[in-house]
């Protein structure tokens, strides 16, 4: 687990750390990263690395934590297109296409999607879902389930894309996923 502090030291040692792993991971697989080899890079040391993660995993984490919360934190999930929502969150991800190939090509994109549906999960309302919940019954079963099922299709949709190295436009991939609507009207009844 890394360090949750909001110290700007910190902060700015795991952005250090963070940077450090990414540059490595474009030559190395992640065994072959020391932790020397971070630290280095970062220029911070050893001792700082381990005061604010255990592992080279939680490096990852800590990015996907970072991005996923800013994803959040600027879409507008009052926005009632299905369409412009799915595009916005596939041209985020475009922007942060490096950080997806060098977890992909690493074999870690599972650790991410992981970490993007636990944040997601905990952290994502929005009005289109809340419609389609209120003729549910147990209202935080059926929201608990069914973010699961939009994030984590979201997620697999990104690995997807990132294996077929965005080949796609966002709008592609977004209209791709249309064909869903029908499900919320059902929803619904």
């Amino acid at each position: 687990m890394y360090n949750h502090s909001d110290k700007k030291q910190v902060k700015y040692s795991l952005e250090q750390l963070a940077g450090g792993l990414f540059y490595h991971l474009r030559n190395k697989k992640i065994e072959d990263i020391s932790v020397t080899d971070i630290c280095r890079y970062a220029n911070v040391s050893r001792r700082t690395y381990y005061r604010n993660c255990e592992s080279k995993e939680d490096l990852i984490v800590y990015c996907t934590d970072f991005l996923v919360s800013k994803l959040l934190g600027s879409t507008d999930f009052r926005e009632q297109d299905p369409y412009k929502l799915y595009i916005g969150f596939f041209l985020y991800w475009k922007e942060h296409k490096e950080f997806l190939s060098l977890l992909y090509k690493n074999s870690l994109f599972d650790l991410f999607l992981k970490e993007f549906i636990e944040i997601c999960n905990a952290h994502m309302r929005y009005p289109l879902q809340e419609e389609s919940l209120k003729h549910s019954g147990d209202l935080e079963l059926t929201r608990r389930y069914s973010n699961a099922f939009v994030v984590g299709g979201l997620g697999q949709m990104l690995k997807e894309w990132t294996a077929e190295n965005f080949r796609h436009s966002a709008e592609e991939i977004a209209g791709s996923i249309l064909f869903l609507a029908p499900l919320k009207i059902a929803a619904a009844r």
